[in-house]
């Protein structure tokens, strides 16, 4: 370890490097997970030893120190933690200390360099006596004040009340208030005017807006925001009517923002603004009741929390109002997919769902494939459908795709598990999570590993005998769950990496083996499903174009899911009475023991018949090399819910319910990856075709997309491609010389 790094880790040890983050609440022996949503059980831990802090989610989500924390926190490459981290703590990457007495104005590149250090000293020098000064000044009490210190959230700066200025984890300035005229200046002089931000937006389902910290501050205070074990809502102040633009990427799209209006002329467009850059979130206006100017000022008359309550339910929804955000209509290309038909849910799952739904915030789709993935693992490689010389199981692998981190895609799969665990109690030890390599994933379903030892007499070799060094697994039966399924992506596209190469053999035939040379380990009639969660953006950064092109993305059904409803007090799920489900899931667990191999009907034929070759054709682009299997996982399926109903064909209805399943992954996909080729350049002119509109691009134009880097090959392929997928048409137009073209999308 470099001298630097050892000397960041003694200034900011792990448990206040979270509580600077925004994560004390889990710095403990045992504490709730922050990194996935499944808060069943206590299954994260930080600890010491030797001097050295460590923390690990004990299920999956990974493991380390203060520098892999902050990669997993904010998504950072571990180059670019280590520079967060040795900012934040105040180390200089040679190692020497960045520490100083005061910020000078002879050195610029010093004062950005010892930010840290300064803020922490404005913080020290704000004493008990301007904590009841401010708390007397503003009305506030003096346990939210007292809060804001140990925050770190507040400070005095050359005498002048401060709060910080944050830019990814670290603090790059001060905002601070002239006593004088009571005007607010940022140091460094110059410095970009960035938000205040307490609590995590991306992290809770409402998100409160004001332009003044004094505003935000006395809200959190009268609601008592800063006395909550699990705050209910972020708060961000914009420091201006001005900047409500900057809110511009920070707030999930199904979030709902309350926008607390002031009073005075300039409210109205920092309420545009703030409509005009949040996304598709919802917006409602809360207003400042007259007479008094903004919210603090009533705060300060005496409104009571019951005030503030009232004030939020008569909130107005105003995005519409203003007309923000519309769709273009020329180049909105796909929107979210309609709900899955009423077919989907046939048979005893669609039951489940429909007793799990209202105690969820779950997307149903989601409850309904996790339900199908779960039952089709757990019965094993019993029931199947023989396509020409291929045995098709049903074993399903299925990604949830939300928008935001917020679909409730871990909970859903919490419901679904805990009325059918009794179901097969050897299956519930076959869950895993952590996929990292083929040869690990080849581990959890080895057969049993043997080698030949030389059999002695007297010192010598009188013969050879098998001896088995490793008993292996029986139960090849493998449930994978990842609820950061980007981490999979990004660790199968490491250079001679297995893994994508070993779930596409999974998915195939169950007979898994590498070609390493340390790895003996080896697996037959393997059975292994995956059920991952992703956001959009994450899959869409992460999913490569070889894992598109080699097979992996379409041996998976994308699926997308988003928070249903909002239920602050949860659901009665222990309410429900499961018998009758458990009972008809136990018999078609016993059914599938015997069933082997399902055909289907005479009416389920009629009806393939129909969907074959629609199923079948190829598809330009992106999405069709992920939905290129299309008829193999229909048929899987339709096997399982067959086999839910106990039964030995494979009849109309269950063909019915897997075409439903399988056209709201289609739809899917296609939301999530749109028209894209899978090849930059051709996806890069086709955004630039979209903009264009009516206009047409030139060749010109499209070589300057490029800096006129690319060759007239490169483009004339790319174009080819758009063509033939028919997302672009080109037309000649008269010159004095040669014909020009100009291209136009379609």
């Amino acid at each position: 370890m470099s001298l630097d790094i050892t000397e960041a880790k003694r200034r900011l040890p792990l448990p206040d490097l979270m509580q600077r983050l925004g994560y004390e609440k889990h710095a403990a022996k045992n504490a709730f997970c922050p990194f996935h949503d499944n808060h069943k059980s206590e299954a994260f831990s930080v600890w010491q030893k030797e001097r050295l802090w460590f923390w690990k989610c004990f299920t999956g989500c990974g493991s380390g120190d203060e520098i892999t924390f902050i990669e997993k926190a904010k998504g950072l490459s571990n180059g670019d933690a280590i520079r967060l981290f040795l900012g934040m703590a105040g180390v200089e990457r040679n190692g020497a200390s960045t520490a100083q007495t005061t910020p000078t104005k002879d050195d610029p590149s010093r004062q950005k360099q010892d930010m840290e250090t300064v803020w922490r000293r404005c913080v020290e020098a704000f004493m008990d006596e301007h904590v009841e000064k401010l708390a007397k000044w503003r009305g506030y009490s003096v346990g939210l004040v007292s809060w804001l210190k140990a925050q770190g959230l507040i400070g005095l700066y050359k005498g002048h009340i401060a709060f910080p200025v944050h830019e990814g984890g670290a603090t790059v300035g001060i905002h601070y208030r002239l006593k004088t005229d009571g005007s607010w200046r940022f140091y460094p002089t110059g410095g970009t005017t960035r938000l205040l931000v307490i609590g995590d937006p991306k992290q809770t389902p409402l998100v409160v807006m004001f332009e003044s910290q004094w505003d935000g501050l006395a809200i959190m205070d009268t609601l008592s925001w800063h006395t909550k074990e699990t705050p209910l809502f972020a708060v961000i102040v914009t420091r201006g009517a001005s900047n409500g633009r900057l809110i511009q990427g920070l707030i999930e799209p199904d979030s709902t923002v309350l926008a607390f209006m002031q009073n005075d002329p300039s409210a109205e467009k920092w309420l545009q603004d703030v409509c005009a850059h949040v996304g598709n979130s919802i917006v409602k206006r809360v207003a400042t009741p007259t007479p008094h100017n903004d919210w603090n000022d009533w705060t300060r008359a005496g409104a009571t929390e019951k005030d503030i309550q009232k004030a939020i339910k008569e909130a107005v929804l105003v995005q519409q109002e203003l007309k923000v955000n519309e769709p273009n209509l020329e180049t909105s290309v796909v929107s979210w997919p309609k709900p899955p038909d009423v077919a989907a849910f046939h048979g005893v799952v669609g039951k489940m769902v429909q007793l799990i739904e209202p105690h969820t915030e779950s997307d149903p789709v989601a409850l309904l494939v996790q339900m199908l993935t779960a039952f089709g693992n757990m019965i094993g490689r019993t029931a199947y459908f023989t396509a020409e010389a291929d045995k098709h199981y049903s074993n399903l692998s299925i990604v949830l795709a939300g928008l935001t981190s917020k679909g409730r895609k871990g909970s859903s799969l919490g419901q679904i598990l805990v009325p059918i665990q009794s179901l097969d109690e050897k299956w519930v030890q076959r869950r895993q999570s952590g996929l990292s390599s083929g040869e690990g994933l080849i581990w959890a379903v080895r057969d049993p590993i043997e080698k030949q030892e030389a059999i002695k007499e007297s010192g010598r070799i009188v013969g050879h005998q098998t001896v088995i060094v490793d008993e292996g697994v029986f139960d090849k039966r493998l449930l994978v769950v990842e609820p950061e399924f980007a981490q999979v992506l990004k660790v199968s596209s490491r250079e001679n990496n297995t893994l994508s190469a070993t779930i596409r053999m999974a998915w195939d035939s169950g007979d898994l083996r590498t070609l390493t040379k340390n790895s003996p380990a080896c697996a037959t009639g393997a059975h292994i499903s995956i059920i991952g969660h992703i956001t959009k953006a994450e899959l869409l950064r992460h999913l490569s174009s070889t894992e598109c092109a080699n097979g992996f993305a379409n041996r998976f059904l994308w699926v997308c899911v988003r928070r249903s409803k909002v239920l602050p007090e949860g659901g009665a799920l222990h309410t429900v009475n499961f018998a009758d489900i458990i009972r008809r899931l136990q018999d078609a667990v016993t059914f599938s023991r015997r069933v082997g191999e399902l055909r289907r009907d005479q009416n389920a034929r009629a009806l393939w018949h129909e969907v074959y070759e629609g199923l079948s054709a190829g598809k330009p682009g992106l999405l069709g090399a992920i939905t290129s299997r299309a008829e193999a996982q229909v048929m899987r399926l339709a096997v399982i819910y067959a086999v839910l109903d106990s039964s030995s064909e494979i009849k109309l209805p269950h063909l019915q319910a897997a075409l439903a399943v399988w056209r709201y992954c289609e739809a899917s996909a296609r939301f999530i990856f749109g028209n894209s080729l899978g090849d930059p350049m051709a996806d890069t002119i086709l955004q630039a075709l979209r903009d264009a509109g009516k206009k047409g691009v030139t060749r010109t134009e499209i070589a300057n997309l490029f800096k006129r880097h690319t060759t007239s090959e490169e483009t004339n392929r790319a174009l080819a491609a758009l063509t033939e997928a028919s997302l672009a048409v080109n037309k000649l137009e008269p010159t004095e010389g040669r014909h020009a073209e100009r291209w136009f999308y379609t």
